[in-house]
């Protein structure tokens, strides 16, 4: 599941709420930390691991987004994982710079799974 949407909507904290909800539901999750620009994104986004006990690969403020996601994809993959989770950055559809990102994600994540979204 790729999570997008405008700045300040809550992405990361209803990954955390579809994370509980996977775990009811007997599924593996996993979460990725593609938010590599906002500085308290990753920190958010691992707390919300520790709370639901899942792993959550991320680099530091900064990284290339579309990187963090890939290894995402290829550790959900290796471990078998049910479910993976990837927060991105808030984005508006005039922000061409953060559109193609986007884009970049996809593409990427194409490479390791041709069903990914």
């Amino acid at each position: 599941i790729l999570v997008v949407g405008v700045n300040g909507v809550g992405k990361t904290t209803t990954i955390g709420k579809l994370t509980q909800r996977f775990q009811r539901e007997g599924k593996s999750v996993m979460l990725a930390a593609g938010d590599t620009f906002r500085a308290a994104a990753v920190e958010q986004l691992k707390v919300w691991g520790e709370r639901n006990s899942v792993p959550v690969i991320a680099q530091h403020t900064g990284a290339d987004s579309a990187s963090v996601i890939y290894d995402a994809v290829a550790a959900a993959k290796s471990r078998g994982v049910d479910v993976l989770i990837a927060d991105t950055a808030g984005r508006l559809h005039n922000k061409s710079h953060l559109m193609e990102e986007l884009k970049k994600v996809h593409r990427v994540m194409q490479k390791l799974d041709d069903t990914a979204p």
